[in-house]
C-alpha cells in the first residue's frame, strides 16, 4: 500500500481554529490583527449623548435615536392602562378623556362627581368652556389673518391666472375683527 501524502499544509490559523472549536471557544480569534480598534463606551439607562451628529439615548436597554418629534409623540401616546386607577384603557371610550384629563372615563366621572359634591362644578365647567372658546378665537384670528394676507390671484384648472378684485380695506377689516375678538376675550374669565 502506498503512503498518502497531504497535499495542502495547515497554517497556524487553521490549527488554532481547530483548537478553539475543541475547547468550545467559538468566538476567539485565530489571527493577530493590528489596526483600528473601535472604542467601546458603556452607556447607562437614560444617558443622552451625541454621535455622528445625532442625539441618542438608552430606553429599556435599547439604543434609540432622539428626534425632533419625540415630544409630540410622547404627548400623543395613549397608554394601555389608566395612570390613575391602573385599569385597562378602552380605546373607544377612554381616548377622548385621556387627552383632556390624562385619566380614563371612569376616573373623570369620579372626579366630576367629587367636584359636584364639593360645590366646585360650576368653576370647573366655566374653566373648560373658557379654555375651548379662547382656543377657537385664536384659531379664528389666525385664519382671518391668513385670508387677509393671501394673494388676489388664482390659477384655474386650465392653468390660467385669474385676478379677483377684493375689498382694499384690509386694514379696516383686520382692526374690526381684532376689536371684536378682544371684546369676546374680555368677557372670558380664564
Amino acid at each position: 500500500m502506498s503512503e498518502s501524502i497531504l497535499k495542502k499544509e495547515f497554517v497556524e490559523s487553521d490549527l488554532q481554529r481547530m483548537r478553539n472549536l475543541v475547547t468550545k471557544k467559538f468566538g476567539d480569534s485565530t489571527k493577530v490583527q493590528v489596526g483600528y480598534k473601535k472604542e467601546i463606551i458603556d452607556r447607562i439607562e437614560g444617558e443622552i449623548w451625541e454621535e455622528n451628529g445625532k442625539k441618542w439615548t438608552i430606553k429599556n436597554g435599547i439604543k434609540s435615536n432622539i428626534g425632533k418629534l419625540d415630544t409630540i409623540r410622547e404627548q400623543l401616546h395613549f397608554p394601555l392602562i389608566c395612570p390613575n386607577c391602573n385599569k385597562p384603557m378602552n380605546v373607544k371610550l377612554d381616548k377622548k378623556f385621556y387627552f383632556y384629563h390624562k385619566q380614563c372615563f371612569n376616573c373623570v366621572i369620579d372626579m366630576e362627581h367629587k367636584l359636584r359634591v364639593e360645590g366646585k362644578w360650576e368653576d370647573y365647567q366655566n374653566k373648560y368652556i373658557n379654555i375651548s372658546t379662547n382656543q377657537a378665537l385664536i384659531e379664528l384670528e389666525q385664519e382671518i389673518e391668513d385670508f387677509l394676507n393671501s394673494t388676489d390671484s388664482f390659477v384655474t384648472e386650465q392653468g390660467d391666472v385669474e385676478s379677483w378684485s377684493t375689498n382694499n380695506d384690509k386694514d379696516k377689516i383686520r382692526n374690526e375683527i381684532k376689536e371684536y375678538i378682544k371684546n369676546i376675550k374680555s368677557k372670558l374669565t380664564i
